[in-house]
């Protein structure tokens, strides 16, 4: 859950179904809940090692560079999305977007790269371009 000092990097969206997600930057704390969401849609069989290695997903959630966003409704993880940025190519790449089934088809993914690109360019002036990645 977000604490107050996070709280204004946060949107709030509302899905078709009228239920509200809430869009904010991933904190260390959140990582058991984040590799459980892979876990539990990928049946533990997520092929990038920033999700299925423990020590890199703590890592990662701290680095300076990575900028990971995740959606919750209510206390439940719905999704998450990583933004990696390469300061000298002044380039991010968005990768790794993840939806729990009950909330896949409101839209979550694009509002959560959406959210993530406006926090992104507010939060850092080193990004000029960015690609995304997709499996499939």
């Amino acid at each position: 859950m977000p604490t107050l000092e996070n709280l204004k990097n946060t949107e709030m969206v509302e899905l078709p179904n009228g239920t509200r997600a809430l869009l904010r930057r991933a904190a260390p704390r959140d990582a058991r809940q984040i590799r459980a969401l892979y876990d539990e849609v990928y049946q533990g069989k997520y092929p990038l090692s920033i999700i299925y290695d423990t020590h890199e997903t703590l890592e990662s959630l701290s680095k300076k560079n990575t900028y990971w966003y995740v959606s919750s409704v209510g206390r439940k993880l719905a999704g998450s999305v990583i933004f990696q940025v390469d300061p000298e190519a002044q380039l991010a790449k968005v990768f790794a977007g993840v939806v729990h089934p009950n909330f896949r088809g409101a839209g979550l993914t694009e509002k959560t790269i959406a959210f993530g690109l406006r926090s992104l360019m507010a939060e850092t002036d080193q990004v000029q371009s960015v690609y995304a990645t997709a499996r499939t």
